[in-house]
């Protein structure tokens, strides 16, 4: 299992590794930090997906405009080296904006997503990033038949986004002939799914970013921000720097940022802490018994959520939505859960008995951006139009995070279009009432549900899905 380096461990890499990702991808040095003074165009506060899109889209906009981008520690370091790998035009926002917006505006915020999710294959076959993409689509079977009901939910709320064409019904039987898992019962066929791997495809887009003329500084956080009538002042701790503008591209790291509390910037989203876990590499004969020849991903219908995929190289990444930390106050470090793997392994045993005995080999958390109203807040901060916004993915991120980019590029640049048009751009960010609040909130909402979910297992005979083991 991958040990995670505390904050004041002594030897170690310059980047400790957070995540299976990073290990993954081998020896990485990040770039010196930003050393002096320095003036630019547009300051970029985060080297995710986010940041990284927006400093490829405004330099291919404007080739004169001197575009830095800052990141606290390393490319790949976030979320955006941390998440599932799932490009996926699915926002777990969907249903509160039905019920609080309306069915126009639900069909207009998935053309937003699929388009998203296009733009992430389009990035990569066009430059040709190094990100083991796959189109690969995705199975959502239901566990019994106690959980048909959310399975049909789905198709209907499938033809409410329009997406009804995307979606197919797949019998018992067929499901038993492709996937070697006793759980499965009837399910859905998703056409709309790609699978990455993150950090290889985050610094791809750094590595494109400087390609183009963007200047990127690792292992230099933004330690305060002061707006002012004719810029912004970003101090770092071994330098400082001026832009005309700044792009907060820091998702569940925003509410760290200093100098903005006049805007309330600590209450524009919360972070959670969502954990995953990856196998040792299967052996030929494993994935035989396992079936799962399409090598797609799979969400479950059932009392924990269950999902997974294979990884590019034969492992298979499997994780529960049941496992979700919620931090109080600045605390950044639930990034393990001391039984998340032992879980993990007896319950992978029941959906695949073939590898009921695989070794889980690592296992990592990472912070996810959580606004009120589960909507991305993407626009400028106040009324000086010096810093813009843009976080609260609210999980299902990766490729939205991409298109994000590029409408923020289209803000600063004052391109009008289709996605800067968008409803939920440049809107009255709600905000969280206090920290204090977000957090009761959240756990209560998550405990709530947890509970929920377990006694409907066990009605259904299913809580060995939900049983944790105390190790």
């Amino acid at each position: 299992m991958t040990e995670l380096a505390s904050a004041d461990a002594p030897a170690g890499p310059v980047f400790p590794h957070r995540s299976f990702w990073s290990e993954d991808y081998g020896p990485y040095a990040p770039s010196e930090p930003l050393r002096g003074e320095l003036t630019a165009d547009v300051v970029i506060i985060g080297a995710g997906y986010t940041g990284l899109s927006t400093a490829i889209n405004l330099r291919q906009a404007d080739a004169a405009c001197k575009v830095v981008v800052l990141e606290q520690e390393a490319v790949g370091y976030g979320a955006s080296g941390r998440n599932s790998g799932w490009v996926w035009p699915y926002l777990t926002g969907f249903e509160d904006i039905l019920s609080k917006h309306g069915v126009d505006t639900l069909r207009e915020t998935y053309t937003y997503a699929k388009r998203a999710y296009q733009y992430v294959g389009e990035l990569v076959n066009e430059h040709k990033l190094d990100s083991d993409y796959r189109e690969t689509g995705l199975l959502r079977p239901s566990v019994s038949e106690e959980y048909e009901p959310d399975r049909y939910k789905y198709v209907e709320f499938a033809e409410k986004m329009g997406r009804s064409d995307q979606i197919s019904e797949m019998s018992q039987q067929a499901v038993q002939e492709e996937y070697g898992s006793p759980l499965f019962y009837k399910a859905l066929w998703d056409k709309e799914l790609a699978l990455i791997h993150p950090v290889k495809h985050a610094r791809s887009l750094a590595g494109l970013a400087r390609s183009l003329g963007a200047e990127i500084y690792e292992q230099t956080p933004a330690i305060h921000l002061s707006e002012m009538a004719d810029g912004v002042l970003i101090s770092t701790p071994t330098g400082k720097i001026k832009a005309d503008r700044v792009v907060l591209a820091t998702n569940g790291y925003t509410h760290l940022l200093k100098g903005l509390e006049k805007d309330a910037i600590s209450r524009q989203q919360r972070p959670i802490f969502a954990y995953n876990t990856v196998s040792r590499p299967l052996t030929e004969q494993e994935w035989v018994e396992l079936k799962w020849k399409k090598r797609n991903a799979i969400y479950s219908f059932g009392p924990a959520s269950h999902f997974g995929s294979p990884t590019a190289d034969g492992r298979i990444h499997w994780c529960s939505d049941r496992f979700v930390g919620v931090p109080y106050g600045s605390d950044m470090s639930m990034e393990y859960v001391h039984n998340y793997n032992a879980t993990l392994k007896a319950q992978t045993g029941l959906f695949f008995p073939a590898i009921k005995d695989i070794e889980l080999s690592h296992h990592w958390g990472g912070p996810v951006g959580i606004t009120i109203d589960r909507i991305n807040h993407l626009g400028y901060l106040n009324k000086g139009q010096r810093i813009l916004l843009s976080v609260g993915c609210n999980g299902n991120g990766v490729s939205t995070a991409h298109l994000n980019g590029k409408i923020v590029a289209e803000l600063l640049t004052g391109q009008k279009s289709e996605l800067s048009d968008l409803w939920f751009v440049n809107r009255n960010f709600r905000k969280w009432p206090s920290t204090h609040f977000a957090t009761l909130a959240l756990r209560s909402v998550l405990g709530f549900g947890r509970w929920k979910s377990a006694r409907r297992a066990s009605r259904a005979g299913l809580g060995d899905l939900i049983q944790e083991v105390d190790k």
